[in-house]
């Protein structure tokens, strides 16, 4: 048994992308909304798309994974908010972020019925600090380009 840590959905999440589940990473993220998951324990409403399948499978990689036995249960009611539910807000708010800049503000407003469509941010550890901060345009560009 490997023994992966499993604390959180976006814990399993990673594990199932990196060994090539994709319709489970799938499924997961768009027909399922967790309640609760902590060690060995998954709460969770599905919507009717889920494989009957599904569960049988996620409870076999779980064990295969973290070598613990795991508990899903199966909550009745509406589906609730997804990952890919999640997902999306967080894009919606870096861009609307982004948008926000005099910079970006500018260039939407040169052309007209431009939108962001894919934001990419390119991070290292020695201008994190830099990053976080709104008020200083020349972390955003270099002018001597």
């Amino acid at each position: 048994m490997r023994g992966v840590a499993m604390n959180k959905p976006e814990d399993l999440i990673a594990y199932l992308e990196q060994n090539k589940k994709m319709l489970m990473v799938y499924a997961l993220k768009n027909d399922v909304s967790i309640s609760e998951f902590s060690s060995g324990q998954i709460k969770m409403t599905t919507s009717e798309k889920v494989s009957n399948d599904f569960l049988l499978n996620l409870q076999h990689v779980l064990t295969e994974a973290t070598g613990q036995k795991w508990q899903i249960e199966i909550l009745r009611g509406p589906l609730g908010e997804t990952i890919a539910d999640r997902e999306q807000a967080a894009d919606a708010a870096n861009k609307k972020n982004v948008s926000d800049l005099p910079l970006v503000k500018a260039i939407l407003a040169e052309f007209k019925g431009a939108k962001i469509e894919t934001l990419i941010r390119k991070i290292n550890e020695e201008n994190q600090e830099d990053l976080d901060s709104f008020d200083e345009p020349e972390t955003y560009f270099d002018e001597d380009l």
